[in-house]
């Protein structure tokens, strides 16, 4: 009933609610009475409630809690600062009979008993000071807005109300620029590119000092990404395996720097399964090219006519077959035609110029260059050594 009553109390004050009869009878009741000029409100939320503890089993989860809120209000007893009230189930509200500079001192002692004693950490917004109790909820409005500002300025610390700025939006023209940038580096596996593009967007971003759009963002990146790998046959979730639903990990992070770091892992992914999901597709057209040219080698074989046999431009697949096989593509028939030649050629009943037919050469004499000019023999010398 104690605890009950504390928190109404709190709650009251907080929200500017409470009458001066209340105010008097709270002060005497709690012996707040010294240093009766100087007051300033402090939220105390624990950090990555929703990604750090999603580990632990629900009852675990609520023990950790627990714990962790019992061991800061025991500190904040042995202090005799103030009062306290668990505002949320990861949320404490203080009111501190102390002034601004005094409190920043006795909280930042206070995450550095949290880290020492927890497996995860707290961060603190901090009102300005007041001098009157009355007036606490202006310094604990100023303290939710500080805590706020946790995703830009960072966890673990003290935030002041002060630290709150106003930016201006994100320059829309400046993100089409870097993510015009962005997208060829995810698809041709730069991971440098892709960490300097990054550096530069969520540098954008930070700008903005707005939550929503450090979200937006994300899902605007991969969502725009998605459509360019549809341009080559692809899906960005068919890569990953993942549904949009669970791109709700996003709203996990607590910290702009969380959500850059796991942006920068899931582009690292996604560009590395898109390169070898492009070497298993191109591997695998190699070897059909390389099949369509061994059961034509009886007739007049084209990298045009192989293009259209494919659905793929001439230079598209000239350039590939290189790229994969280090021989463009015309010294590969023709090699692929001269070791068939030298097979036949072992033949004895068959004559040169038949040979010669059966590979597609309508041209005695070209056959003989060709020939030669790869197995350093006439056909007639080498029907000899063999």
């Amino acid at each position: 009933m104690y605890h009950v009553l504390q928190n109404e109390l709190i709650y009251r004050l907080l929200e500017g609610g409470a009458e001066e009869g209340q105010i008097k009878g709270f002060m005497a009741q709690y012996a707040l009475s010294m240093r009766s000029d100087q007051w300033c409100a402090a939220v105390i939320e624990i950090d990555d409630v929703n990604w750090k503890l999603n580990k632990y089993t629900p009852e675990k989860r609520k023990e950790i809690t627990r714990k962790l809120m019992a061991s800061i209000s025991a500190y904040l007893h042995r202090q005799g600062i103030g009062i306290w009230g668990r505002t949320a189930e990861h949320r404490m509200a203080a009111i501190l009979c102390m002034s601004h500079s005094e409190a920043q001192t006795t909280l930042v002692t206070l995450i550095e008993h949290v880290k020492q004693n927890h497996p995860i950490s707290v961060t603190i917004g901090l009102g300005k000071t007041e001098t009157d109790l009355k007036d606490i909820h202006r310094s604990y409005n100023q303290a939710v807005e500080a805590l706020g500002c946790k995703m830009f300025i960072g966890k673990g610390k003290v935030l002041a109300a002060r630290e709150t700025t106003q930016e201006p939006a994100m320059d829309t023209a400046q993100l089409d620029d870097v993510l015009s940038r962005l997208f060829p580096c995810i698809m041709a596996y730069d991971l440098v590119g892709i960490v300097d593009r990054l550096e530069e967007l969520f540098e954008l971003v930070r700008a903005t000092e707005n939550h929503m759009t450090v979200y937006n963002v994300c899902i605007q990146i991969l969502s725009r990404l998605d459509m360019s790998l549809r341009t080559v046959k692809g899906s960005l979730y068919e890569l990953l395996g993942r549904e949009y639903k669970q791109l709700d990990v996003l709203l996990q992070f607590e910290t702009i720097s969380d959500i850059e770091a796991w942006t920068r892992r899931t582009l690292f992914e996604i560009s590395e399964l898109h390169v070898m999901r492009e070497r298993r597709r191109q591997s695998k057209l190699i070897a059909q090219m390389q099949q369509y040219v061994h059961e034509h080698l009886d007739s007049k074989i084209t990298l045009r006519e192989v293009a259209n046999v494919f659905a793929f431009s001439p230079n598209y697949l000239g350039a590939l077959f290189k790229e994969s096989t280090g021989i463009s593509f015309s010294d590969y028939l023709i090699r692929s035609r001269m070791e068939r030649a030298k097979q036949l050629l072992q033949d004895p009943t068959l004559r040169i110029y038949e040979v010669s037919n059966q590979l597609g050469y309508s041209n005695m004499t070209y056959f003989h260059r060709q020939f030669k000019g790869e197995i350093g023999l006439t056909p007639s010398e080498y029907r000899k050594r063999s």
